[in-house]
């Protein structure tokens, strides 16, 4: 599917139905009734009315040309950070094993995520007692010691 890249759509990181919103309508709008605008008229979209497909050599060369393009629409999903509930002595020190620049306590901790999930080692430095979690987008997750 050949899309425009120039600009980059932004969607919550639980918007699915915006998503195929979105890229259906890019498909539609820059693809099928760009090219076969009574197409679009078919479907009940007005604003292609006054449009008539070009057969022209030109107008044939643009359409082949637009399906020979590799072009990528980007799409940057936001991810919802998740809550570390560390349950231990509020004494201790902790680390995540993964993300040692990240600083967490016992307590709760924001930590941010690059997908919806991500397996880590949760860390009490002075005994070098180890809890593997589960972290999810939104979601609290404990790790007792």
């Amino acid at each position: 599917m050949a899309t425009s890249s120039s600009h980059a759509q932004n969607l919550a990181a639980d918007g699915g139905n915006q998503t195929f919103d979105y890229l259906s309508s890019q498909y539609f709008d820059s693809i099928l009734f760009k090219f076969a605008p009574t197409e679009g008229t078919a479907a009940g979209l007005h604003q292609y009315d006054s449009q008539l497909e070009d057969y022209s050599a030109a107008g044939v060369q643009r359409e082949v040309s637009a399906g020979d393009k590799d072009e990528t629409l980007v799409v940057k999903v936001p991810i919802k950070p998740a809550t570390l509930l560390i349950q231990g002595p509020v004494d201790k020190t902790y680390q995540i094993v993964e993300h040692p620049e990240l600083a967490v306590r016992a307590g709760m901790n924001t930590v941010p995520l690059k997908s919806a999930f991500e397996p880590i080692t949760v860390k009490q430095i002075d005994s070098n007692v180890t809890v593997p979690v589960r972290l999810e987008a939104g979601k609290s997750v404990p790790a007792t010691f």
